[in-house]
């Protein structure tokens, strides 16, 4: 019986075993032993925390842990990105190419640049229009440029023919300062170069000269020339600061002389004092014994013939052709020079109060045939010769007057004696001969006497008060 009831009991108590796991399985809620994971994850974060308070200074009082401060961690600030810079796109260049181009359609009126080679066989053509169809009165202005060039374009132009590359002025080449060394070329004046005194060297003759101008704009037309030339040798040209452009056909530089005086004064030499020579101390000289002479039979001494020294002969001035600055480059004064006979022998020389190449800046001048002479005045800038010339001094020497005389100029008391000379012309204004008996040399008509364009046989009475006179025909002395 008591066996019948422990087993009784025993099945009731599994009963409830199973009845519970049975509700277990039916619940949502997690187990209690799943739960205990995130009490272990969250003591992590009280381990990282303990770093701060080590990496900082010891605190103040060590006796209790209470007073240990507790610091936040700094915080790195993010980095700022830096934008990448995109660059500034280059403007084209608008060029005008070679070829024809319509103002007002293709291009625009204003100044365009453009640049040759040198030399006459790279040099660049261009035309200005004032239409299309090909005859010559259409030009209205054209040149072969050489180097750098301009070009200005007028609004009432129809049309620019170039036959090089152009770009507006705005677009032309920019440069460092003002150029001193100038090849063949246009320059414009405050942009390119400054104003100022600028020296060439060309050649002699018709062939080698060369050509330069100032200009009072680069439209091409000839009212824009306010100066120009074909200079020989030698030569300057005054650029002022009003013109607005010069062009040079040679190599130019800026001169080292920035002005032409109006007066140029001549140099008076300074003497060099002579070092005064201290004298020596005199020294004491020993006593010499006196000594007997031995006698010996005299022989007479040897005659020598000094050998003789040649004088040197002093080198003569020349003045080459082209320009010179009085004071600078020749001394005022009387020069000789010699030229051929007939126009393509003569030569041509100005006295000059200026370089701007302006007619205005001519003192005198003349077209020089056989023998002549120029006084150079203190008062002149320069003198521009396409002969050689020498001083006065060492013009060639006359043995005794000349009676039978060629064309050219002739010194009264040097060269000629005064009295009555005669010569024979042709009849008709080409067929004359003049003559002028002169006070001076200077070229100007104030020193003219007398002169005459003479025809047939004539007769010139030349006077003892004449400084010179000058023949175009030859003459011969009579009495």
């Amino acid at each position: 019986m008591l066996l019948a009831r422990s087993i009784s009991t025993l099945v009731f108590i599994l009963l409830l075993l199973l009845s519970a796991g049975l509700m277990l399985a039916c619940d949502s809620t997690p187990p209690t032993v799943a739960t205990a994971t995130p009490q272990v994850a969250a003591a992590t974060p009280q381990v990282a925390t303990a770093t701060p308070p080590v990496a900082t200074a010891t605190p103040a009082s060590s006796s209790s842990a209470a007073n240990t401060p507790t610091f936040e961690p700094t915080r790195t600030a993010s980095p700022t990105a830096t934008p990448t810079p995109v660059p500034t796109p280059t403007p084209e260049v608008p060029l005008i190419r070679v070829g024809t181009h319509i103002v007002g359609e293709d291009i625009e009126p204003g100044i365009y640049f453009g640049e040759a080679e040198g030399g006459a066989r790279d040099t660049c053509y261009w035309q200005r229009l004032s239409g299309l169809s090909g005859e010559t009165s259409d030009i209205i202005a054209n040149d072969n440029a050489v180097g750098r060039f301009y070009i200005e374009v007028l609004p009432t132009d129809a049309a620019l023919d170039t036959d090089c590359e152009l770009v507006p002025l705005q677009h032309a080449p920019a440069i460092s300062g003002f150029l001193t060394d100038l090849d063949p070329g246009a320059y414009l004046v405050g942009r390119d170069i400054q104003s100022g005194l600028y020296s060439g060297e060309a050649g002699t003759g018709a062939l080698n000269t060369c050509y330069w101008e100032r200009l009072s704009g680069v439209s091409g037309d000839s009212t824009a020339i306010i100066a120009n030339d074909n200079a020989s040798g030698r030569y300057f040209v005054q650029v002022s600061p009003s013109d607005f452009a010069v062009t040079f056909r040679c190599a130019v530089t800026l001169s080292t002389s920035t002005s032409i005086p109006a007066t140029t004064s001549v140099a008076t030499a300074t003497p060099t004092p002579v070092p005064t020579r201290t004298p020596l101390s005199p020294v004491a000289t020993p006593p010499v014994p006196i000594v007997a002479p031995t006698l010996v039979p005299s022989t007479p001494a040897p005659t020598f013939t000094p050998t003789p020294v040649p004088t040197p002969i002093p080198e003569v001035p020349l003045i080459r052709v082209g320009t010179h600055i009085i004071g600078e480059d020749i001394e005022p004064g009387i020069y000789f020079g010699e030229a051929e006979s007939g126009v393509l022998g003569s030569c041509y020389w100005q006295r000059l109060s200026g370089l701007r190449g302006e007619t205005s800046a001519i003192i005198a001048n003349d077209i020089a045939v056989g023998r002549f002479y120029i006084e150079v005045l203190p008062t002149d800038a320069a003198l521009d010769t396409d002969c050689e010339l020498v001083p006065l001094q060492h013009a060639p020497a006359i043995s005794g007057f000349l009676t039978d005389l060629d064309p050219g100029a002739y010194l009264v008391g040097r060269d000629i004696q005064s009295g009555l000379y005669s010569g024979e012309a042709g009849t008709g204004a080409p067929d004359t001969c003049y003559w002028k008996r002169l006070s001076g040399l200077s070229g100007e008509t104030s020193a003219i006497i007398a002169n005459d364009n003479a025809s047939g046989r004539y007769f010139v009475q030349v006077s003892p008060s004449d400084f010179a006179v000058t023949f175009g025909c030859a003459v011969t002395f009579e009495r």
